[in-house]
This record gives structure tokens, C-alpha cells and sequence, in this order.
């Protein structure tokens, strides 16, 4: 199946509307990788262990395509994709590498901290993308929120609730955040909808009130 100039459009387009670490993280989605079956040798060169194979996410679904394609449609050279790559997690999301630095640090943070971490985040309220979901698999957040104002309700609420007295660094709550979550802030436009949006805003009886409609 061939990728359309209107497909390859809408990928440009969705690509230079994110900020740097995302279009990393859409480069690491469309590279999917598998062990060689067959070790051909090279002199001189080391052998090739693993194959990389490359897609573009279209309304029709993901299409596979060579390097030098994906390159040309997102106007960015081989080495990017390949930067990419090497700080790929096991999530297969980009992780910067001043925060792989501290990833695992001497006095790297107890799992138990970090889990209650995740509890934290995972305690906000997620909407899913609908019409965006052909090139994102993110989730959004409100726009009142940010990892700064996130942190400050980690330590003042749900610290003391827990009777929590060594609240994890800001660092290292930003690094669960950006390594552990597909979690952006702010729907985009074209995703949302004054019924949805009413309905996620509301709280008690008013939320039930509007379930039927937003049903």
C-alpha cells in the first residue's frame, strides 16, 4: 500500500506541532525492531544483530516504508532518527540524555516511592484522543495542569494523606513522568468537544446529571 501525499502531509504537519522530546518519541513509534535471523558477515564491520523496519501512521493504519521515505517525508536527515533511537526506553519512548543520567543513580530512589509516584499521576483524570488517535496514542490532561503544579499537589496533599515524610525531588517525580507516561496537557483543537469537555469538567451531581448526554 502506498502512503498518499495527503497522508504524508498530515504526518508532517502532526510532526512539527510537537515540541522536541515528543517528535523523538514519534520517531521511536514508527521503527519497530526484530533480532537478525541470518548473520552475514562484514570485514571490518561489526554484525548486524538487530532489523529495523519503519511506518507511518495513516487513517487507514500504519504502512511500512524504507528510512530514506520517512526521512524525506518528515525533512530530517538519517542521523536524527538514529539519535532517537539510541535513547529509546523500554517503553520505547525517547528518554533525553540528561535524564538517563540519573535514571539509575547510587542512591537511586526505592520502588516503593516510585510506585507511589505512579499512584499520584495515575490519580488524575485522563481523556483519550479520538480523532487524533490515527497518530498519537497520548492521553491529556487539563490545561490548568503541569508537572510543576502536579509536584506541588504530590507534596502538599497527597504526601501528608499518606503520611508520606520523604517525598520524592522534583527530578525524579519529572523523570517518572516523562519515562513511565504518554500523558500531554491540553486536548488538542481538533479533539475536542464542548459535551466532553463539559462533562470532564464537572464533579458530583452535576457530572451525573450530563452522563446521559455525554453517554
Amino acid at each position: 500500500m502506498k502512503v498518499s501525499n495527503t497522508d504524508q502531509q498530515a504526518v508532517f504537519d502532526y510532526y512539527y506541532n510537537l515540541d522536541n522530546n515528543r517528535k523523538k518519541d514519534f520517531l521511536c513509534s514508527t521503527v519497530k525492531t526484530s533480532p537478525v535471523d541470518r548473520h552475514r558477515s562484514s570485514e571490518g564491520k561489526r554484525p548486524k544483530t538487530i532489523s529495523c523496519f519503519y511506518y507511518l501512521p495513516t487513517d487507514s493504519g500504519e504502512i511500512r516504508v524504507c528510512q530514506n521515505f520517512l526521512c524525506r517525508t518528515l525533512a530530517i536527515s538519517k542521523k536524527i532518527v538514529s539519535h532517537a533511537l539510541e535513547h529509546k526506553n523500554a517503553l520505547g519512548k525517547f528518554v533525553p540524555p540528561n535524564l538517563q543520567s540519573e535514571r539509575k543513580p547510587g542512591n537511586k530512589t526505592s520502588d516503593d516511592r516510585e510506585n507511589l509516584v505512579r499512584e499520584h499521576i495515575n490519580s488524575f483524570p485522563r481523556v483519550e484522543a479520538h480523532y487524533c488517535r490515527a497518530n498519537s496514542t497520548a492521553s491529556y490532561l487539563g490545561a490548568e495542569l503541569n508537572i510543576s503544579e502536579m509536584y506541588r499537589l504530590y507534596t502538599t496533599d497527597f504526601c501528608p494523606q499518606r503520611n508520606i515524610t520523604n517525598p520524592v525531588t522534583k527530578s525524579v517525580y519529572r523523570r517518572i513522568f516523562v519515562n513511565d507516561f504518554n500523558i500531554r496537557f491540553f486536548l488538542p483543537k481538533k479533539d475536542q468537544c464542548s459535551t466532553c469537555n463539559a462533562y470532564y469538567a464537572a464533579d458530583g451531581e452535576h457530572q451525573a446529571a450530563l452522563k446521559p448526554e455525554w453517554e
